[in-house]
């Protein structure tokens, strides 16, 4: 597979990430009266806040990989696979546990005074989007470590274009028509 391709597959599994990350988390509601009253609907991004500059240093290390070459390029493959890696190694854990800790200031707008005496049958049910992000991240950085393995070969072939660039400049024209067209 080409650079182009390679990059554009983790550009697109990073960037849906992204998206999901962005989407509804969890819905926390309380009981009050014998009855659940749904407090609101959080994001990861909100809930996490660390997996959405990972995310973005993720984007913007695929984005120097498209334009670089050498040794620029294959640290920005690393930082762009060590990225989601770090990301699913934090957040996921805490995703599983319903730790909403990052969310207490805005839980305690909402719940006033009962959030310092301590809340009673809190409920915090999950969306499948905490499935999609981790499947999405993890393909991420299938994609990217699948990179940094195909980055010697693209190497080879960004030389073996140099060179037949060089060798067209160096020849010399040999018609008139091929001067004109090299003095515009």
């Amino acid at each position: 597979m080409n650079r182009s391709r390679s990059v554009a597959l983790a550009l697109a599994f990073q960037a849906l990430a992204l998206l999901s990350l962005s989407q509804d988390w969890f819905s926390i509601s309380m009981k009050v009266d014998g009855a659940f009253v749904e407090l609101g609907s959080y994001n990861g991004a909100s809930a996490y806040q660390v997996a959405s500059p990972l995310a973005l240093l993720s984007l913007a290390a695929l984005s120097i990989v498209a334009i670089s070459t050498g040794m620029t390029q294959r640290v920005a493959i690393a930082i762009s696979a060590i990225s989601p890696i770090m990301a699913l190694a934090i957040v996921l854990p805490l995703a599983i546990r319903n730790d909403v800790s990052a969310l207490d200031a805005q839980l305690d707008r909402l719940t006033g005074i009962a959030n310092t005496h301590g809340l009673q049958d809190l409920g915090i049910a999950q969306t499948a989007m905490i499935t999609i992000w981790a499947l999405l991240t993890a393909l991420s950085a299938v994609a990217t470590v699948w990179m940094l393995f195909l980055s010697s070969r693209w190497q080879n072939l960004d030389r073996g274009v140099t060179i037949k660039k060089q060798r067209a400049s160096n020849a010399r024209p040999k018609t008139s028509i091929d001067l004109w067209d090299e003095q515009r």
